[in-house]
């Protein structure tokens, strides 16, 4: 069964404890992966503590100290920069880091859910926006380092963690101007910086962190029958 709310309940959002998708959204649960940086001009690196129980995860444990003195960059080169290396995965101390990781029940996981601000219209979970531009949503930004533990799969393929949060840093913003292109330059730079195989999310936020302008619509209907909540 798909809930019947945008995004289907695939999503989630540690700040708003909402299912809903939308621009507060920093993770989400796709298929048999788990992925972060969900939304528009964020950045969600994700690794795996192991088989560690969530009550003991402090910001000593081992994987957690990278995710906890990282310094969100400010600047938008620097910002596309981690983003393009957390798309593709990197290893710190022994430990792997990605915006995208397998899905595995009695295991521990730690996020560092990086969101930066953007204007436009603030919309809360509680809210209907049916047919609304995504590219109009306005956000306030946070930064924040979180520790769930995936603790059952269930027989329709969904999932139930426990999570609790480690560390609230100041929300971050990015400073200078975004970059300026002739045609000739922005293809040549797609085509060194787009990889193969990015999904969407990863797409979205390697073009907003680049401030490229681009078109995006969510919408949703509850009268046509058949239709995921997500059309």
């Amino acid at each position: 069964m798909i809930l019947p709310i945008l995004g289907g309940g695939a999503h989630y959002s540690f700040k708003e404890k909402s299912n809903k998708l939308g621009p507060w959204s920093e993770i989400a649960f796709d298929g048999n992966r788990l992925r972060g940086g969900v939304t528009p001009k964020s950045i969600g690196i994700l690794t795996e503590l192991g088989d560690v129980p969530l009550a003991e995860v402090t910001l000593k444990t081992p994987g957690v100290g990278y995710l906890a003195t990282l310094i969100a960059p400010q600047k938008y080169s620097d910002v596309a920069a981690l983003a393009s290396k957390n798309s593709q995965s990197f290893a710190v101390d022994g430990f792997p880091y990605a915006s995208s990781l397998e899905a595995t029940t009695e295991t521990t996981y730690a996020l560092r859910a990086i969101a930066y601000q953007r204007g436009g219209y603030i919309v809360y979970p509680n809210e209907p926006y049916y047919r609304l531009r995504q590219a109009s949503i306005g956000y306030d930004g946070s930064d924040t380092l979180l520790a769930f533990r995936i603790v059952r799969r269930h027989e329709d393929g969904s999932i139930t963690i426990l999570w609790k949060r480690l560390q609230k840093f100041r929300a971050p913003k990015l400073k200078g101007s975004p970059q300026r292109f002739t045609q000739r330059a922005f293809q040549q730079f797609l085509e060194r910086d787009m990889k193969r195989g990015m999904t969407l999310a990863q797409v979205v936020g390697f073009l907003d962190v680049n401030a490229i302008e681009h078109t995006e619509y969510v919408g949703g209907s509850d009268s046509d029958e058949g239709a995921p909540p997500a059309t």
